[in-house]
């Protein structure tokens, strides 16, 4: 026998009730924790301004106490960023807190100007999962933005991560006008360096507002994707 269709008021109560369910069963998978606005380098692109720490950042034991309230929460993920997180003399405590005791999986967003071999280590030691590398396009585009001889510690950064076993290695490029035509060659350099690639366009914000010329065109990002 087929069954009798559902009328319109009870179609409504059962939605009704599996989008209620729904709503008790959420939690945040993905969680992204600024932990200083300090950072040593000006760069032109930077969404948030960032330069001096904040009078009042978090102290250990209160950033202990969110990461505390965003994993009782079921987060899975944290990726921590700033302005520049690694300026932190407590930032492998920090690491350490949120994946050995939290058991999160922990993403670092960062310049990388630090990262050289024995903090990579540190890094890992820690617990980090993953660690992502600013790279505004090849030598020239990116030490335009972010200062001469960045692009270079960031390439040995990568290659320091690779070799001290981070698990995921990423390299993620703001996308303009000043590098668009350089995406191939950026995914080559991925490649060489055995390590992802993420792309964003430049938005200007922050200290980026005064660049705001660079955002790429219509026909530019036609042509970006189009050659990645």
């Amino acid at each position: 026998l087929m069954k009798q269709a559902l009328s319109p008021q009870d179609f409504l109560s059962v939605t009704r009730r599996k989008f209620k369910e729904m709503v008790r069963e959420t939690r945040p998978v993905h969680c992204w924790f600024s932990v200083t606005e300090a950072c040593d380098l000006r760069c032109k692109y930077c969404g948030g301004s960032f330069g001096k720490p904040l009078k009042d950042e978090l102290t250990t034991c209160e950033v202990y106490r969110v990461l505390d309230n965003i994993a009782d929460a079921g987060t899975e993920t944290i990726e921590f960023g700033g302005g520049e997180p690694t300026l932190r003399d407590d930032f492998l405590e920090i690491v350490h807190y949120a994946s050995r005791e939290k058991n999160m999986y922990v993403s670092v967003n960062t310049h990388a100007q630090l990262l050289d071999k024995k903090y990579v280590e540190a890094l890992v030691s820690s617990g980090v999962f993953q660690v992502k590398v600013s790279v505004d396009g090849l030598k020239g585009s990116h030490d335009w933005n972010r200062g001469i001889g960045t692009f270079e510690k960031c390439i040995q950064a990568l290659r320091n991560c690779v070799e001290e076993g981070v698990r995921s290695v990423m390299i993620t490029a703001c996308i303009s006008q000043l590098n668009y035509k350089e995406a191939e060659q950026m995914i080559r350099l991925a490649i060489d360096l055995d390590v992802d690639i993420s792309m964003v366009p430049f938005l200007p914000a922050g200290r980026g507002k005064a660049w705001k010329d660079l955002m790429l065109t219509r026909e530019q990002v036609r042509d970006w994707q189009r050659s990645v």
